[in-house]
């Protein structure tokens, strides 16, 4: 038991934290414990059901099969590799880091699910939805300009 604590503490703690999270998520469907339909992301289902863990559910449902098996070495390799080197000291900023991609990742998908909608740009203008994040871009830069 002690062998599995120290090697689990080995795991840097974001990693670690999407390690686990993904087999909280995942190994409930695969063992039929729960049904794979609620876990999936359902924007109806948020707004009107208030089922607020769907976005973290659907972004850390693994799936099943060798592509599971390979996401968790993904995960861990890449995950430990810049926790450790790249990001080293700095747990935080990389924790962010994987916050803010996992909405960019969020919003494409909005994206192309509603390819058809229109949204509105602080009331000013009206954009077709699959050009959200150029226009967003464009306005960061008109706002706060190149860095």
């Amino acid at each position: 038991m002690a062998d599995i604590q120290s090697l689990i503490r080995q795991v840097p703690p974001v990693t670690r934290f999407m390690l686990v999270s993904t087999a909280l998520v995942t190994f409930p469907v695969l063992l039929q414990m729960i049904s794979p339909g609620q876990v999936y992301l359902s924007w109806p289902h948020m707004r009107y059901k208030y089922e607020i863990w769907r976005p973290w559910t659907a972004f850390f449902f693994g799936g099943s099969g060798f592509p599971l098996i390979y996401d968790f070495f993904l995960i861990y390799r890449n995950g430990s590799s810049l926790e450790k080197d790249t990001y080293f000291g700095r747990t935080a900023e990389y924790a962010w880091a994987n916050v803010v991609i996992a909405v960019f990742i969020m919003n494409y998908l909005w994206c192309r699910a509603n390819p058809t909608m229109k949204i509105s740009l602080f009331g000013l203008l009206n954009i077709p939805v699959p050009c959200t994040s150029r226009a967003t871009e464009k306005k960061d830069r008109k706002l706060i300009g190149d860095a």
